[in-house]
């Protein structure tokens, strides 16, 4: 274990021997300022501001790192300091509120009158309810008074027993009344007060405040005179990546256009809240492998069988290691748009951002349009109807990037889908959705498997099968229709296939057998395609195929 591991960062000059004893340790929080978040893991930068007195004191700061493997971050410290040794603690007990941000401070106060709040509205309660209880007890006296306790009673003091008993226990009840109203009204109260407590505490916790316990950075610092000091950290954290989701909009028609709106989705997941830190998004990779492996040996060995020596030798040999150099990005300029650094892009987002620990934020990057030639594409074999497709062209200046995609046309949801990264200048076919007017149907009208003479020396079989493509939307399509032909890469095996009428394409997009037929249908017209299939194999061989 590396538990004290010292080094010099920047300009960092000889300090004089510290004293025996520290004037003072200082702690305080790491406040997130910036982050460049990468696909996957985030360059952050963080910031302290202290007021120094004069001489040597040890500032603590909160670091999610440990001892084991200790990385150590890059420190900025602003004039006026003087950095010594930097070392790292584990589990270090500290007071919480030392280690609040103002946010936190803000909520754990909001969240503490919360708590007041709802302990004085239960102390209330427990009040009313005790007057409830003198009541009863009060009703159980004057349930107790008979009349034998009275001596020698007259017809005058019985009646005014009776009258004084009955005015009690109408008073009682009445104001027992008035109470339980008042503990209705107090319970619903204290229901809202949970509630408000509750919401409290969630968004105290949103925050991701210290818990009282954990790791330090330990920075040994000299001051010549009191001084506010800022100390900026900047640190590779693994748990935070972004990734890509666009909305493509298709207006379909005579003149389609396509509409894009490009978002991103980012999450980090360190423990902490990241509060209006100015965000910037890479596609670099410097957690990725960043050195070539090692080449290894290669050796060949023989040694006796286990079964001839009685036992088998095991040699274990340790491969050289090539330990991964933690890079540090450079910041790139706060400005809006796209920045291109050598083969990365980075996105600088215009405004501060709250990244909430454990939680997915959804960006809004840009949008922009693309031009798209729509067509109609129908594959009888399997589906029931044609298909809305979009031929998209990146004129962009940059590629579009892998990521999710909901589909619309002319405003209704379609569905889901992925694109993988697109050059600029690229295209790519986007589905939208069925065409529900264009109706295809697929036969099979004959199948026939036997011999071809009395002397058996082969198998044939013979298939029939139609498609058609029926136009119910009213108007004059274009359709694009594609089959698959059957075909053989075995010499003994015959494939055989006439087609009325022809396909306008064979081996479409290099794919062997897949024909196209462009079909111009009018409203209300259907146009069928017909294929007669002759197959002939050796005897004693089986077909494998599929119509």
């Amino acid at each position: 274990m590396r538990s004290l591991i010292a080094f010099v960062l920047f300009a960092v000059f000889a300090i004089p021997a510290m004293a025996p004893v520290m004037a003072k340790d200082i702690l305080a929080p790491l406040n997130p300022a910036a982050a460049t978040i990468y696909p996957r893991g985030a360059s952050v930068t963080y910031f302290a501001d202290l007021d120094l007195p004069q001489g040597s004191h040890r500032v603590l700061l909160p670091y999610a790192d440990n001892a084991y493997d200790f990385n150590p971050p890059r420190l900025k410290v602003s004039e006026g300091v003087r950095v010594g040794a930097v070392n790292y603690l584990d589990n270090i007990t500290y007071d919480q509120d030392a280690l609040l941000t103002k946010n936190q401070a803000v909520a754990k106060a909001a969240l503490e009158k919360a708590e007041d709040a709802l302990k004085a509205k239960e102390a209330q309660i427990n009040s009313v309810k005790q007057g409830l209880a003198a009541l009863d007890m009060q009703a159980t006296f004057l349930g107790s008074i008979s009349g034998s306790e009275v001596e020698n009673p007259d017809v005058e003091q019985m009646r005014a027993m009776s009258q004084m008993i009955l005015n009690e226990a109408e008073g009682a009840i009445s104001k027992r009344l008035e109470i339980e109203r008042q503990l209705e009204v107090l319970k619903e109260e204290l229901a809202d007060l949970n509630d408000a407590m509750a919401e409290a505490d969630r968004l105290f916790m949103r925050l991701s405040p210290p818990s009282g316990e954990g790791n330090m950075l330990v920075i040994l610092v000299e001051v010549a005179s009191p001084v506010t000091a800022r100390f900026q950290v900047e640190q590779i954290i693994p748990s935070a990546g972004w990734a890509v989701a666009y909305d493509f909009r298709l207006t379909y028609g005579d003149a389609p256009a396509l509409e894009v709106e490009r978002k991103v989705l980012v999450s980090q997941d360190t423990g902490q809240a990241w509060p209006d830190i100015d965000l910037t998004l890479s596609t670099a990779s410097p957690l990725s492998q960043s050195a070539p492996s090692a080449v290894g040996g290669n050796l060949a060995t023989v040694y006796q069988a286990a079964k001839d020596r009685g036992f088998a030798e095991t040699r274990l040999s340790a491969a050289p290691m090539v330990e991964e150099e933690v890079m540090m990005a450079k910041e790139p300029p706060i400005t809006a748009g796209l920045v291109v650094e050598g083969l990365s892009l980075t996105y600088v987002y215009p405004r501060k951002v709250t990244l909430a620990d454990g939680e997915q934020v959804q960006l809004t990057l840009d949008a922009f349009s693309l031009p798209v030639e729509t067509s109609l594409l129908a594959i009888p074999r399997v589906d029931a109807t044609a298909f809305v497709m979009a031929e998209m062209t990146n004129d962009l200046d940059e590629p579009l990037l892998s990521g999710v995609v909901s589909y619309y046309r002319d405003g209704s949801f379609i569905g889901r889908g992925a694109i993988t990264m697109l050059a600029a200048g690229g295209k790519v076919d986007l589905p939208f959705g069925a065409m529900e007017g264009i109706r295809l149907t697929y036969t099979n009208l004959r199948r026939e498997t036997g011999d071809t003479g009395i002397i058996t020396t082969s198998s044939t079989r013979e298939d029939i099968v139609e498609f058609s493509v029926e136009n119910l939307t009213g108007e004059s399509q274009d359709v694009r229709t594609l089959f698959a032909l059957p075909y053989s890469q075995q010499e003994e095996l015959e494939v055989s296939t006439r087609i009325r009428p022809n396909p306008n394409q064979t081996d479409v997009d290099n794919l062997r057998g897949v024909a196209a037929w462009d079909m111009t249908i009018a409203a209300g017209e259907t146009q069928t395609v017909r294929l007669s299939t002759s197959l002939s194999w050796p005897e004693g061989k089986v077909l494998d195929w599929n119509p």
